[in-house]
């Protein structure tokens, strides 16, 4: 998606962030500390390896 957004020029119009609000937690909770967790499918390799592209 930030690929996309740069392509169209929101990169070159001022834009530096990409908000993910819905729709990135899977429907399981961490079975230990019951946290959220990224979807697996959405997001296989994690949020931390997203915010570092």
């Amino acid at each position: 998606m930030a690929d996309r957004l740069a392509a169209d020029g929101y990169r070159d119009a001022g834009y530096k962030y990409v908000n993910i609000d819905d729709c990135w937690s899977s429907k399981e909770r961490d079975p230990k500390t019951l946290a959220l967790v990224p979807d697996p499918n959405r997001f296989p390799n994690g949020m931390k390896k997203l915010a570092d592209y």
